[in-house]
């Protein structure tokens, strides 16, 4: 319940902030479209929270007692026209849970035929597979007012950098 409610929030907040229109009562976002699948294991890395990262922003929710993921188990999608995307994988062990790694952007449902409807959920669709690339869909980026644009990110790291007070009026 906390989880779905999580995804619902997440979701929502990153509609409020997106720019939509539509087209024949489905609706697009302005901005780059790409082919994009879940990340590869290689790419996955637990930080000093136990929460699973990658560099270009995937994240799981939860810390994690896994040292080191070595199967990927599939993908569930959520939403109408528009949703985010939710990977997941496991370790060797059978007590730690699978950890879920969330897309950091929105993506269209998806149309590969190996994305299957959720029998009691219209809204969400599975992907059960072995290899991160048999669970395609397209991501959207936002445009260049996107929060990890090549702009946006020097203005913070221009902001980190040390500006001594000065004592002169």
């Amino acid at each position: 319940m906390i989880y779905r409610l999580s995804l619902s929030y997440l979701l929502m907040a990153c509609l409020l902030t997106t720019s939509i229109s539509f087209a024949d009562n489905i609706p697009t976002i302005s901005g780059k479209h790409f082919q994009t699948h879940c990340p590869y294991i290689s790419e996955l890395a637990k930080n000093s929270n136990h929460i699973w990262i990658t560099r270009s922003k995937w994240q799981s929710f939860d810390p994690s007692f896994s040292e080191k993921l070595t199967h990927f188990r599939g993908a569930q999608w959520q939403g109408q026209h528009i949703g985010k995307l939710i990977c997941i994988y496991t370790d060797d062990t059978s007590y730690t849970f699978p950890v879920a790694v969330a897309a950091p952007f929105l993506s269209y449902k998806p149309t590969d035929p190996k994305w299957k409807q959720h029998s009691q959920n219209a809204n969400t669709y599975n992907c059960a597979a072995n290899q991160v690339t048999d669970c395609t869909l397209i991501g959207i980026q936002k445009d260049k007012t996107d929060l990890n644009s090549p702009k946006k990110i020097e203005q913070f790291l221009q902001g980190l950098k040390y500006k001594p007070h000065s004592s002169a009026p």
